[in-house]
């Protein structure tokens, strides 16, 4: 009984230091599905996201060098690194496929893997700055200004009180009218103690799945090779567009009855380093309110309006 405790504990012991069995865990990465290959630039990338673990792997064309990072799921905390160049690769490795060449060496040289503590090297903190104004009691600042002028470049200038068309239902006639406003919002601040690859971020950091093109978008601001470097910052941006449906009982600017609202949202990045910022179009979300059909079948909006107006009747407004 005493020799079979001895055995358990080194098990429990060797299952806490490694996070996959050292003798199956490379066959489980050398065998994942990877997702299909994306090119950003000078950037090309491919990775896979499975049960047990996340890795990606990033060739920079520029350079002809590599980067490869991979998560254990059963212990998140940690990102393991490995840097390369890719005529190493092909020096050891005979493989007609570019990929599977690479993760076939990055898997070999698991003894050149640098291990990061993400918890020990980033400072995270979660933020509320916005462009709100006198609403949010909250400043302006340069990071917003850009990203609230690429939406309006993007989807063109601000207006309220467009006329769309009117109804009239028993002696009341509803002029159904839109509007468009941007704003942009700092969310999350990434200070940086030690220097960190943009691959190992997003796979250790951001915990995006292999499909997202983040890691080109990031590799697009980060410092040369693709690093974010000690002491920086790297800060997340919501950018909001907001549509507006209503009506007023006015054909002149009025209160806004039967209030329909679009919202659609992305991500934007700043890396005050390089002073760089770069918005992540495929994190385009679209939230509705009070429902999709709410907002895009105009009855809707009439009838809303109708309704709003027999409950509280006539209100001053300037919409």
């Amino acid at each position: 009984m005493k020799y079979n405790s001895i055995i358990m504990t080194l098990v429990i012991i060797f299952c806490a230091c490694f996070p996959v069995s050292a003798v199956n865990y490379k066959q489980i990465a050398k065998t994942a599905e990877m997702s299909p290959e994306q090119l950003v630039d000078q950037y090309a990338f491919r990775g896979a996201d499975i049960e047990q673990l996340r890795f990606n792997m990033l060739i920079n064309y520029s350079d002809n060098t590599g980067q490869f990072a991979i998560v254990f799921k059963n212990m998140p905390q940690y990102v393991f690194e490995f840097l390369f160049c890719i005529d190493d690769v092909f020096e050891q490795i005979k493989n007609e496929d570019l990929w599977e060449s690479i993760r076939l060496y990055c898997l070999m040289n698991e003894n050149r893997w640098r291990k990061i503590d993400i918890i020990s090297i980033i400072n995270i903190n979660h933020e509320n700055e916005n462009s709100i104004g006198d609403d949010s009691g909250q400043m302006r600042s340069a990071q917003t200004d850009w990203f609230e002028d690429w939406l309006i470049n993007r989807y063109g200038t601000e207006y309220m009180g467009n006329l769309i068309g009117f109804q009239t239902g028993n002696g009341l006639t509803m002029y159904l009218k839109d509007g468009y406003q941007v704003n942009a919002y700092k969310d999350t601040t990434y200070t940086l103690l030690q220097t960190l690859s943009v691959v190992s971020f997003v796979t250790g950091v951001l915990f995006f799945p292999v499909t997202h093109p983040v890691i080109g978008v990031l590799n697009l601001i980060a410092s040369a090779g693709g690093f974010f470097l000690s002491g920086g910052k790297v800060t997340v941006y919501t950018l909001r567009v907001l549509r507006i449906r209503y009506a007023t009982c006015v054909s002149g600017s009025g209160y806004p009855y039967g209030r329909a609202f679009m919202y659609q949202f992305l991500d934007g990045y700043y890396y005050d380093i390089t002073d760089g910022y770069n918005v992540d179009l495929d994190s385009l979300t679209y939230e509705y309110v009070p429902s999709y059909d709410g907002y895009w079948i105009m009855q809707n909006v009439y009838d809303a309006a109708f309704d709003e107006y027999t409950q509280i009747g006539f209100q001053p407004g300037n919409f």
